[in-house]
């Protein structure tokens, strides 16, 4: 648990509200909370693009799928030296079917990273203005009237 014994002591006015202070507040789901802080960030945009990729990733797992299973039942349907170069076509391409995978997964993160980071960054500056600027508390001040709604 953080220690918050360093930090000033909370407004003198915010005493008057009591034990509930923030109560008052009206309650907020948790978009609606994100809009009034990430105002300038279109999130709704870039999931979609960001679904749509990670769909696209789908579908071209399902076709390694597929394509590995067709080369297993040509393993499976000869013999002799059909069976070697099939079971070796196989192999192959599971080994290449593990890079692959790695690659898609590295696409994902690639894509969510950015879009965390903005949330992130947009988020921290929308607090600082509406608590720093909207409500005239200085930064440190700031850190203790948000610490009092916890």
């Amino acid at each position: 648990m953080s220690d918050f014994t360093h930090l000033p002591k909370p407004p003198e006015w915010l005493k008057d509200y009591g034990e509930d202070a923030g109560s008052w507040l009206p309650e907020f789901s948790d978009r609606t909370a994100a809009a009034l802080v990430l105002r300038d960030l279109d999130y709704d945009s870039q999931l979609a693009a960001i679904h749509s990729a990670l769909r696209e990733h789908r579908k071209a797992d399902k076709v390694l799928r597929d394509e590995l299973a067709e080369i297993e039942e040509q393993a499976k349907r000869t013999s002799g030296i059909r069976n070697e170069y099939a079971v070796d076509a196989w192999v192959d391409r599971v080994h290449s079917s593990v890079y692959e995978g790695a690659a898609r997964s590295m696409a994902a993160v690639g894509m969510l990273a950015p879009m965390m980071e903005s949330v992130f960054y947009q988020a921290f500056q929308g607090i600082r203005k509406q608590t720093h600027e909207n409500l005239g508390l200085g930064p440190v001040t700031c850190l203790t009237f948000l610490y009092q709604f916890r």
